[in-house]
């Protein structure tokens, strides 16, 4: 009798890394063009000369314009990617999202703390990038969280939050699925 080896396939999870490796080295690019005011491009956390270390669980790369410095930066656009090369088709649900919006909205908090609103709703972004779509539902509920609007679904969002109704509008306005990109494959 030959012997059997049992192997455990993680070609899904090494595709999920190197998406996240061929993303942050599109993105590093920019970095080369002299018209460009990016300045440092953080993976896996923030920058050193980033003072605020709420939600850095969420945050895959850190894009910073005029300053790696948050007082200084022009623009910050912090950013999770999530792949799936078994399940590019299913749609991601406001629960799908909670673990990043919790994170991003505590970052969120902190930086209001820190800048005011008024200044993090001028220089900071939150982005959610992946290859799957987000359900029209999430697409719906984000949309009327920016007009102000609250229904149910807002309602489990503000709840994952934790934000009160006006702060619950700008993080709406600030957080930006970005879907449907190429996947690892395709890059």
């Amino acid at each position: 009798m030959s012997p059997q080896i049992d192997t455990f396939d993680v070609g899904p999870s090494r595709d999920g890394d190197q998406f996240h490796y061929s993303r942050a080295s599109r993105l590093c690019l920019e970095l080369l063009d002299a018209s460009s005011d990016l300045k440092v491009v953080s993976v896996e956390g923030i920058s050193k000369q980033d003072s605020v270390n709420a939600g850095i669980e969420s945050i895959d790369l850190a894009l910073y314009y005029g300053s790696a410095s948050l007082p200084a930066a022009r623009l910050v656009r912090y950013r999770q990617l999530k792949h799936s090369t078994l399940h590019a088709d299913k749609e991601w649900t406001a629960s799908g999202l909670r673990k990043t919006l919790k994170d991003f909205a505590g970052r969120f908090t902190a930086l209001v703390g820190k800048f005011g609103i008024q200044q993090v709703c001028a220089r900071f972004a939150f982005e959610f990038e992946t290859n799957r779509p987000v359900s029209s539902r999430v697409d719906q509920v984000l949309a009327d969280l920016r007009q102000g609007m609250q229904g149910r679904d807002a309602r489990y969002i503000s709840r994952v939050t934790g934000l009160a109704p006006a702060d619950l509008q700008a993080f709406a306005s600030l957080f930006r699925p970005i879907t449907r990109v190429e996947g690892f494959l395709e890059q």
